[in-house]
């Protein structure tokens, strides 16, 4: 669905300084973070673990917006 948040299980990386915690807004995410459109690729949905959240409309309305001036 688009706009969710999922958390995927990718080739283990090195996580030292990463906190966990409770989540600080609606969508779900316990971090401040960014999304980095450039970065964006396919996953095979066999890696995925657990939907987090889901990003708010006015959120999903800018990423709209900066793919298609992309």
């Amino acid at each position: 669905l688009r706009g969710e948040i999922i958390l995927v299980e990718l080739p283990q990386v090195d996580t030292e300084g990463m906190a966990g915690g409770d989540a600080l807004s609606s969508n779900g995410l316990n971090v401040t973070s960014i999304l980095l459109l450039f970065q964006l690729r396919a996953i095979d949905k066999r890696r995925f673990v657990k939907t987090l959240g889901v990003l708010e409309a006015h959120i999903i309305e800018q990423v709209n917006v900066e793919l298609k001036n992309f």
